[in-house]
């Protein structure tokens, strides 16, 4: 197979990096030059940590709080304790009892509540009319002060998170999930069932409920993201008298020491049947947890090469057979102390009936790369492109921000929170062939999904229909070859 041929002009590029590469610092916070807004970084005395973003031209207000408390918090006879908390959570604080009060005047001020539960974290978020942020900054605070739990909305919003459970039964991408969640290591926290239903909730819970919240909710573990037209000095004091109530119990983050895949579990083969044919294959190589090295992004080097689209690349070469319509590659955190790289091809009827050939050019490809060493030019050349971006990036709305950065606040230095998530800083070659060396049949968790896979098995709670078996030696050989 061909190498990958594509190189923008290095001359040009440096020429553009020397152009772009200077950061704004507003409040010594470090941001794209393109950005008008202006952010704080700050901790309360409960060790809340906050950001506020000052934006005199938003027509909304926007605020997030993300807890690090989530699904794989669950007590192991609870599935979906802390989805249920996060719904019981709008129902009236001791400061304003009215069931319906903070909806209501989110509702009448043109905004929009939310919030969702993931295995790792749970995000409560809303907009609102930029001229309301105070009044229901006061409301959103209380939920996390005094919340009263009522008793009467128990078995209400029991019904509403089983109905949320029935829904997403429907939903291709929660059913991949569900299926996907076979192939962990049952014992960590990435295999639970998240959602949660009316039998794994039933009973008397409410005290179990309010346990939960009281023990684990704590400030130490909240990330606070308030923007708003006002100044800084304004937002920030606003946080500090509203928020500075919140309990610190000093809860310790889990410790999580099993391993994603259980040893012996890969390589694996995953068949995955869709309700609707969008036939798809995947490939997830495990890894060590790459958040520490932000900097460095070892990943993205490589998902440069694999993820291009020109000619000689992977994806005009699955092209050229007729098997494969695009091609998506990326390093993901799966949730908890383990990082994996992603390869995501949507395939033809042809590349879906020929899926073992798809997976070994993937396999030629990775070995070339690795064949042709780590190069410099090649590293410079996506550290240019990722602070092109970074230069020119749009803001997103207020209320995009915010939910997404608080899930953020607590992983990097405040300051550095926008480099973190768009610049490629250092160049490390031993740390990319790390990743590449991990890249191989032997550590593969291989996914075919596709409408008529042959399956033999349901999962639990979301009835999708899956299948799992070892990958025969003689295959892993094949694709070695």
């Amino acid at each position: 197979m061909a190498m990958n041929k594509f190189h923008i002009g290095f001359r040009v590029l440096s020429l553009l990096l020397g152009l772009f590469l200077s950061i704004t610092v507003a409040a010594e916070f470090q941001k794209s030059p393109n950005d008008h807004r202006e952010y704080r970084a700050f901790q309360l005395d409960n060790q809340l940590q906050v950001l506020v973003i000052s934006d005199p031209e938003t027509s909304q207000a926007a605020v997030s709080l993300a807890v690090r408390i989530g699904a794989g918090d669950d007590p192991p006879d609870r599935a979906g304790l802390a989805h249920y908390l996060e719904h019981m959570m709008f129902l009236g604080t001791e400061k304003y009892p009215e069931l319906d009060s903070y909806r209501r005047y989110i509702d009448q001020n043109g905004g929009f509540s939310n919030a969702f539960t993931a295995i790792d974290l749970t995000n409560y978020n809303f907009r609102i009319d930029a001229n309301n942020l105070q009044p229901a900054l006061d409301q959103f605070a209380q939920f996390f002060i005094a919340p009263l739990f009522p008793e009467q909305q128990i078995d209400r919003e029991r019904a509403v998170v089983h109905a949320e459970y029935e829904m997403r039964t429907q939903r291709d991408s929660v059913r991949r999930w569900s299926a996907m969640r076979q192939a962990y290591n049952q014992n960590h926290p990435a295999s639970r069932f998240a959602s949660g239903t009316k039998d794994t909730l039933a009973g008397d819970i409410r005290d179990e409920l309010i346990q939960f919240f009281e023990e684990k909710y704590s400030a130490n573990l909240m990330n606070l993201v308030v923007l708003g037209r006002e100044p800084l000095d304004q937002l920030q004091m606003w946080v500090e008298d509203k928020f500075s109530d919140i309990r610190n119990n000093q809860y310790a983050e889990r410790e999580i020491a099993e391993p994603l895949f259980n040893p012996g579990r890969l390589p694996a083969l995953l068949k995955f049947k869709t309700l609707k044919h969008e036939p798809t294959l995947a490939l997830m190589f495990p890894l060590q947890n790459l958040e520490p090295y932000w900097r460095e992004r070892p990943g993205s080097y490589i998902a440069h090469l694999l993820g291009h689209e020109g000619q000689g690349s992977l994806l005009s070469e699955l092209k050229d057979q007729g098997w494969a319509l695009g091609l998506f590659a990326s390093t993901s955190d799966t949730g908890i102390t383990t990082s994996a790289f992603n390869v995501h091809i949507s395939l033809t009827e042809e590349g879906y009936q020929n899926w073992d050939q798809v997976t070994g050019y993937v396999f030629q490809y990775i070995r070339e790369v690795r064949k042709r060493g780590i190069e410099e030019w090649r590293f410079k050349e996506n550290q240019i492109l990722a602070e092109i971006e970074f230069r020119f990036a749009e803001l997103d709305d207020p209320a995009s921000a915010v939910t997404s950065l608080a899930s953020y606040l607590h992983k990097y230095p405040q300051d550095e929170l926008f480099p973190a998530l768009f610049l490629v800083e250092n160049y490390d070659p031993d740390l990319i062939v790390d990743v590449l060396d991990r890249m191989t049949p032997e550590n593969a968790l291989i996914i075919l999904a596709g409408a008529t896979v042959e399956t033999v098995q349901i999962t639990p709670y979301l009835r999708s229909e899956f299948s799992i078996k070892k990958i025969e030696p003689e295959m892993v050989a094949n694709w070695n070859s």
